[in-house]
């Protein structure tokens, strides 16, 4: 791919950009949408010669960010139910996550502001932060590709630590059950007790040897979970 000509970048912009891009290893052939991304609207305001600020960039990074940890929750964790992974994937991409990476990958100095903004402390306003980053990320997606963004935001973000497990413990047992006999986990409900707002699930898994454990919670997912980690604490296997 042939580079995009940075005619319109003063020097000292194109050597922070490149320092930028080779610091993360993207490869980047279109300076003019990192630069974008990287311009704020503030900054924009106040200089009529600045012809794009980051807020489209923004709205697609925001998208392609939730298509990504939705793709790899989805797959990572296939017992969680729809509101296991919607609540998830809520954590990983809220703006205190975002402005915290944010912060960590340390992409802020290379933020164009405007004077007022940065009077009124905008380099460390969250908002401002979390916006950088899914700016960023269109423009490594319109630049880079899927494939490259995923990449980039696999490095970044969590997925392991999603939900209010570490573990799928669900999907520990069915794939040693399907490695070993070919067979899923059965799971049956041996109870359901209280009232609606405070159920309480008893659960019971067997697996081919006809071993078996029994796991309780406050909803069918979280017994489900509690016993099939019981039993692959019984089996040996965690």
């Amino acid at each position: 791919m042939k580079i995009i000509s940075q005619n319109f970048l003063s020097k000292q912009r194109l050597i922070d950009l490149k320092e930028l891009n080779l610091s993360f290893k993207l490869n980047f052939q279109n300076y003019q949408l990192l630069d974008e991304a990287f311009t704020h609207k503030s900054y924009y305001n106040e200089n009529p010669d600045i012809k794009f600020h980051n807020e489209r960039l923004e709205f697609l990074g925001d998208s392609v960010l939730g298509l990504i940890i939705s793709k790899n929750l989805f797959l990572k964790y296939r017992y969680f139910s729809e509101g296991e992974l919607s609540k998830s994937k809520s954590d990983l991409v809220s703006g205190k996550s975002l402005s915290k990476i944010c912060n960590h990958l340390g992409i802020i100095k290379y933020l164009r502001l405007g004077k007022g903004e940065i009077l009124n402390q905008g380099y460390s306003n969250k908002s401002t932060l979390e916006n950088l980053l899914e700016a960023f990320i269109g423009a490594i997606y319109l630049d880079q590709g899927l494939e490259m963004t995923e990449k980039f935001i696999l490095e970044i973000f969590e997925i392991k630590k999603a939900g209010k497990k570490d573990k799928d413990y669900g999907s520990i047992l069915q794939e040693y059950t399907q490695k070993e006999f070919q067979s899923l986990p059965i799971y049956t409900i041996e109870s359901e007790s209280g009232p609606d707002h405070e159920k309480k699930f008893r659960i019971k898994v067997e697996i081919e040897t006809k071993q078996f454990e029994y796991g309780e919670g406050t909803s069918k997912q979280i017994a489900k979970l509690d016993s099939a980690k019981k039993l692959l604490i019984k089996i040996g296997k965690i």
